[in-house]
């Protein structure tokens, strides 16, 4: 009895190490709020409050049940945050983040809410009314966000909107006017667009508003300018289209520079994005900086700009210097607009570096001789500890069961009868003995025989209190 209680509180400490270690399905780890509010053409970060042991293999986002990919403009999925920048009013709606590892899944939802902006109205006067009264000192106005401001030549279908950025700063505060075409634009030009402090906003885009777009910026200092134009087009009917062959496969030596290329034909500048297929899942640390195309996982990688070629359509590439055979692998160039996207894949192949023997290369994964370090995993951790328990249990349950036997009187009679029945004489028919003992008496004399029997019973009663002294 005594020992079905050592196993069963053997079984209970075992289950209080499993649940104590966390092991299970993504969980929530702190309360959001399910509905958030943020100023249209703020930047927001939504956070999904989830964590899991083992950690998620795959974190997703989707806005009213569509999947959020890479081909978003201005939305970036980070470790655990889903970013928007520049927020429209169009960003409001539902979001959900869904966390999965081999467990199970969480989903968490979250309800964006876009308030409108204030609109401030700001006019030549206010530009120049502090000028001539006296010297001033100060630093030129200068753009503050310049990455931003990249693409000049932008194309957007009928009935899209569009968003002109001039973010500056300066001192004094520098003022900001708008032009088309040369023509400074007044509230009622304006018309269906909105403007905030840095920022132009035309919607419902008509092909009317084709032309180019001028921000002046300016304080007592002095002024500087940047042009967008804009091409309104008929609407898109068709996702982008990868032109074949590219990318190529390649094939480069270990540190050398490795390049793909993608051309795509699209109505509208389309997002170009490149990727990289996760060859082990289980190994990547951060799982948040991952998409998922085609029941695949892909690293999204750094993208430089596109550019537009005389036939319409347009040319990106990826530059991979110093490549080693980590970067070995499946690439994608990804094509997406506002119906849809497309993508084309190429294998990366890099010849290991000779000089380092214990790296080889199969099937475009690193594998090394020499097995790197690992910590002891959870398993073993727990295996251990249980292993010995379990022993010491089997021991003690043996101690127990010789215990019994030694206490019981009956068992120490059926003892004594058997030795006397074991050396009781020899009979003296030799046919009654088996083959065995013939060929012994045979060999041996009497005298020889008589002094073994003789010896027999000290042999047996050494036995017996050596028996009696391990009870």
């Amino acid at each position: 009895m005594s020992s079905v209680s050592l196993c069963a509180f053997i079984f209970a400490w075992l289950l209080t190490q499993l649940c104590s270690a966390g092991i299970g399905p993504p969980r929530i780890v702190f309360p959001i709020k399910s509905r958030q509010f943020i100023r249209e053409g703020k930047t927001v970060k939504i956070i999904c409050p989830v964590t899991a042991d083992p950690p998620p293999l795959l974190l997703q986002w989707s806005k009213d049940k569509e999947l959020i990919h890479a081909g978003w403009e201005r939305f970036k999925m980070t470790k655990n945050f889903l970013k928007i920048q520049d927020v429209m009013k169009e960003d409001a709606g539902n979001y959900i983040c869904k966390a999965t590892n081999g467990f199970g899944s969480r989903m968490v939802n979250i309800t964006l809410v876009v308030m409108e902006f204030r609109n401030e109205s700001f006019t030549g006067t206010d530009m120049y009314s502090e000028f001539g009264h006296g010297h001033h000192t100060g630093t030129v106005p200068k753009f503050s966000q310049p990455s931003k401001m990249r693409r000049k030549n932008i194309q957007r279908p009928v009935g899209s909107s569009v968003r002109f950025k001039c973010k500056a700063s300066g001192k004094p505060r520098p003022t900001i006017l708008w032009y088309k075409d040369s023509k400074e634009l007044t509230e009622e030009d304006i018309g269906h667009a909105k403007k905030t402090r840095w920022t132009l906003k035309l919607r419902n885009l008509k092909k009317e508003d084709s032309g180019k777009y001028t921000c002046k910026v300016t304080n007592q200092v002095g002024m500087i300018n940047y042009t967008y134009e804009l091409d309104v087009i008929d609407k898109i009917k068709e996702k982008p289209e990868l032109i074949p062959p590219h990318p190529l496969n390649t094939t480069v030596r270990h540190g050398g520079t490795a390049s793909f290329q993608c051309k795509v034909r699209s109505d509208v500048q389309p997002h170009i994005q490149w990727l990289k297929r996760v060859e082990n899942p289980e190994a990547l640390k951060n799982t948040n900086t991952t998409i998922e195309v085609k029941g695949q996982k892909f690293i999204v990688l750094k993208t430089g700009k596109v550019w537009p070629r005389p036939d319409g359509s347009y040319i990106n590439k990826l530059i991979i210097k110093g490549a080693t055979v980590k970067d070995s692998g499946m690439y994608i160039c990804l094509g997406a607009n506002s119906m849809g996207y497309s993508f084309r894949s190429a294998f990366l192949t890099v010849v290991p570096d000779p000089n380092a023997p214990n790296q080889v290369i199969k099937e475009n994964v690193v594998i090394s001789q020499t097995p790197p370090r690992q910590a002891p995993s959870l398993p073993l951790i727990i295996a251990l500890p249980a292993s010995v328990i379990i022993i010491l249990v089997a021991i003690a349950i043996y101690i127990l069961q010789r215990k019994k036997k030694c206490n019981n009187p009956n068992t120490t009679l059926r003892q004594h009868k058997l030795d006397k029945h074991q050396f009781m004489p020899l009979p003296q028919n030799g046919n009654t003995m088996q083959d065995s003992n013939e060929k012994i008496v045979a060999r041996t004399s009497p005298q020889d025989v008589y002094s073994d029997l003789s010896s027999l019973p000290r042999v047996h009663q050494h036995q017996h209190q050596h028996m009696h002294y391990g009870c």
